[in-house]
């Protein structure tokens, strides 16, 4: 609807078969089946430990650009790496006290399969979004944002219809649709995370490094945790804050 009211078409004579495959490929992978996986990350360790492994975001785009794009991969990155590393093992790992007189540590919930799993859901979608947004930059680069976030957002819109069209996802996704209350959280979410959100983190990509973006884009974390906070009533310990600010150091440090 945008684009119309903008008057930029959809289908752009210029845009090339090669164009339109790689676009729509990174919105299903980098869009539907990322973001599929990153809600069920959420279901199973939560927002605040989600927030932590999202500082995998930053060393993916940047190997991704620097392997795909031969983007500059400066000395202050394997710092910054190593700040985001440490911020995701201080996040997830806390120790508990075993037999009398012994202490060992654990991942957080107990390295149970679900928690596990969580943990995978979350790397694993991180990844595709940063491997699907470099795939796409240099089509960006050369062409208009919102063409290419619309195509990215139709791909992955069209990977989810699928994915609820099998009968044992619809018997789940169905139900909940009917409830007003989903409405009221899912509409100013959607507007606020995926229009406007989607939008300005494609324009961020088109006019600068990939690199460079990924790493402001982890200022994100630092707001994930009071959010969280505040609409979940999840807790937040001292871990928390210190893996947190680690995260927020590295992307500093990969700037300079």
């Amino acid at each position: 609807m945008t684009s119309l009211v903008l008057g930029i078409p959809f289908f752009a004579p210029e845009r090339t078969a090669l164009d339109w495959a790689v676009t729509l490929t990174s919105g299903v992978l980098g869009v539907g089946f990322a973001d599929t996986l990153f809600f069920r990350a959420l279901n199973r360790i939560g927002a605040g430990r989600v927030a932590i492994v999202d500082c995998l975001y930053s060393p993916s785009v940047i190997l991704c650009s620097y392997l795909y794009l031969a983007e500059p991969m400066p000395a202050t990155l394997f710092l910054a790496v190593g700040l985001m590393i440490t911020a995701i093992l201080l996040g997830v790992w806390q120790p508990v006290t075993g037999d009398p007189g012994t202490s060992h540590g654990r991942w957080a919930g107990g390295a149970t399969r679900s928690w596990l799993m969580g943990f995978m859901y979350a790397a694993t979608a991180i990844f595709l979004t940063a491997a699907a947004i470099v795939a796409v930059k240099p089509i960006l680069e050369r062409s208009n944002a919102w063409w290419v976030a619309t195509v990215r957002l139709f791909g992955g819109v069209a990977f989810l219809a699928i994915h609820v069209a099998v009968t044992r996802h619809r018997a789940e996704v169905v139900p909940a649709l009917r409830h007003e209350k989903t409405w009221r959280v899912a509409l100013p979410a959607a507007l606020v995370g995926t229009y406007l959100g989607f939008l300005f983190w494609t324009l961020g990509m088109k006019h600068a490094f990939a690199s460079t973006a990924s790493v402001l884009n982890q200022t994100s974390n630092i707001l994930v945790l009071p959010l969280a906070r505040l609409f979940l009533q999840e807790p937040l310990g001292p871990r928390q804050w210190v893996a947190m600010a680690l995260g927020f150091g590295g992307a500093v440090v990969v700037m300079l």
